[in-house]
């Protein structure tokens, strides 16, 4: 624990480091942590199973996403591929061979992408 406030805290400025301590103190943290964070399905009977990242991947808020890892599985329920989403993406649907979601950019500011799955 006291490892990873100090990461968080040597990726901030010095006056927010205070609060950003205070923040992370107060949160709670399981010995074990679950194997996956979020489950969608596409409309041709897909699943994307996205691994979790951790509740360190919101703090500080405004933060860049980091790429994340999922696991897709066909609708006959075998692994077709693992993937991994751009730095910045957060998928939210799968539909008509894309996958959508919200990007940040550099500063923070949202738009909306969509990238190919490819079949």
């Amino acid at each position: 624990m006291d490892r990873f406030v100090e990461f968080q805290l040597s990726s901030v400025p010095q006056e927010q480091a205070n609060l950003l301590r205070d923040r992370l103190a107060s949160l709670p943290f399981a010995p074990e942590r679950p194997t996956h964070a979020e489950i969608f399905s596409g409309s041709d009977g897909s699943l994307w199973v996205g691994e979790y990242p951790g509740p360190e991947a919101e703090i500080p808020p405004g933060r860049r996403l980091a790429p994340r890892r999922w696991m897709v599985f066909g609708a006959d329920g075998l692994l077709r591929e693992r993937v991994e989403t751009p730095v910045g993406f957060r998928p939210m649907a799968l539909a008509d061979g894309l996958v959508w979601g919200v990007y940040y950019d550099d500063l923070g500011v949202e738009s909306v992408r969509a990238y190919l799955v490819a079949q």
